[in-house]
């Protein structure tokens, strides 16, 4: 079906909004752009008889120009799909100019998504051409939890989680609906944290939860957890390590006590400021390993030498004992 060119008077725009997928608001240099140099790339529309118009692409430039433009008689410059095209192939043409960094958008992702079946776009269809569009594997059983974060997510402040991708997102069906309302508000103060550490601290939440058999609100209402969430003196960074070190002392008390207990030893060793000795965080290795920096011969045997001195207390012995689980 062939596109053609046309000029439209913006009173010819119906409200539908069914393609607009961007979440936020335009950037400072669109507006800028837009107000100094106009339209320079035409808006797409779907045309839909009696000349109206169904925007498909261009939604925050066409509501930047619009609030900006005082001429009434202002026409847009538009490339206009035929009335015959189906809505699901201009959803997937949609999707393909979809840039590629938005298609990681987790938010915007589930909105298209949901669209799509508001479409009644059939599931196979969705699963085998839609979703590796999206960047997602063509799986039913991906589809299947997209599907179900995407209800439970309604009603939910997704202001917050905006910049996570779906991968991210997904972890969330550990909980319940009532509870991710508890993990948004938390995430606020948390701010963009990197993939690996969100989920790191969503299966602790949830490890703590069956370990301590307590709701996840009970776990977030906590003073420890309140009190790193909303201290306005810790950087985000900062409140993430004491989260998740908090939420490792509920979920493994025992190895806490061991962490706590070797950093105390380690504390009492009179090492070399060269010297480090490292060990496995989870005790899973029965060994440790130190290690010495030196730039010379001399150097190196002072180094030895003043480890020697230190070798024969028990405080190695404690340590190893540790390490070994004993």
């Amino acid at each position: 079906m062939k596109w053609s060119y046309q000029e439209i008077s913006h009173h010819s725009f119906t409200e539908d909004s069914i393609f607009d997928w961007s979440s936020g608001v335009p950037v400072a240099t669109l507006h800028q752009s837009i107000l100094q140099q106009g339209i320079l790339i035409p808006f797409v529309v779907h045309a839909m008889g009696d000349q109206t118009f169904r925007l498909v692409d261009g939604f925050k430039r066409f509501y930047i120009l619009k609030k900006q433009q005082q001429d009434s008689s202002f026409l847009y410059p538009c490339l206009v799909i035929p009335q015959e095209m189906p809505l699901s192939e201009i959803a997937f043409w949609r999707i393909e100019t979809w840039p590629s960094h938005r298609k990681n958008t987790g938010i915007e992702v589930l909105t298209i998504l949901s669209i799509l079946q508001k479409l009644e776009i059939q599931e196979g269809a969705i699963i085998e051409k839609y979703l590796p569009k999206l960047g997602l594997k063509p799986s039913q059983k991906v589809f299947r939890d997209v599907l179900k974060l995407i209800n439970m997510l309604e009603g939910v402040e997704q202001h917050t989680l905006t910049t996570y991708t779906t991968e991210e997102l997904l972890p969330l069906l550990k909980f319940s609906s009532s509870e991710i309302h508890g993990i948004v508000h938390a995430w606020k103060s948390l701010k963009k944290m990197g993939g690996n550490k969100w989920k790191s601290i969503l299966q602790l939440l949830h490890e703590v939860c069956r370990f301590q058999n307590c709701s996840l609100t009970k776990i977030l209402d906590t003073s420890e957890i309140q009190e790193i969430l909303h201290n306005s003196e810790l950087q985000a960074p900062v409140r993430f390590r004491l989260l998740k070190q908090q939420l490792e002392s509920w979920r493994y008390p025992e190895l806490t006590s061991s962490r706590r207990d070797f950093e105390h030893g380690l504390q009492k060793l009179v090492l070399p400021k060269q010297a480090k000795v490292q060990y496995d965080p989870f005790f899973e290795k029965d060994t440790l390993l130190l290690t010495v920096e030196v730039a010379s011969a001399e150097e190196l045997e002072e180094q030895l030498t003043r480890l020697q001195q230190n070798w024969k207390t028990d405080i190695w012995k404690d340590l190893f004992r540790i390490v070994h689980g004993e």
